[in-house]
């Protein structure tokens, strides 16, 4: 009865079959990350948005413009993680990202449901075990059965 009344108002509403089966919305865009510089010159300042930074190939590491260009280009530079790095191995990238939500699928009815919808947890969760929207675990639930 519930995937009637779901087709029925898919009819009516015409929702998007790539949404997200719990909230109804597609993608689900996360604040941009703040990022500081590693270098020395500015004092450690934050990257402003949309400007051009320098980063390792990790990208744990980030410096400013004005840091980068202070670096000499033949001397080892000490990452966060202890290995060392030249200048010239350095990437540029601009800092305008916008991270968004990552979907997982329904074991059961196949559709795409947010990861924080779900309150699911990707690096707790075992990689074998199949996963089940909370729609489909109340549908295969007993009415006496208590949760888990």
């Amino acid at each position: 009865e519930y995937k009637k009344v779901c087709e029925e108002l898919n009819g009516i509403l015409k929702i998007d079959p790539k949404a997200c089966k719990l909230c109804g919305k597609g993608s689900l865009k996360f604040e941009p990350p703040v990022l500081y510089c590693s270098g020395m010159s500015c004092g450690m300042s934050r990257i402003k948005r949309n400007a051009i930074y320098y980063t390792d190939a990790k990208k744990q590491n980030h410096w400013c413009k004005t840091c980068y260009s202070q670096l000499k280009p033949n001397e080892l530079i000490m990452l966060d993680d202890g290995s060392e790095i030249k200048k010239q191995r350095l990437l540029s990238a601009k800092h305008d990202s916008l991270p968004t939500e990552a979907f997982i699928e329904c074991y059961d009815c196949k559709a795409n449901v947010h990861q924080i919808c779900a309150l699911y947890n990707g690096r707790k969760s075992d990689s074998n075990q199949v996963f089940r929207c909370p729609k489909c675990i109340l549908v295969r639930r007993s009415p006496d059965e208590e949760p888990d």
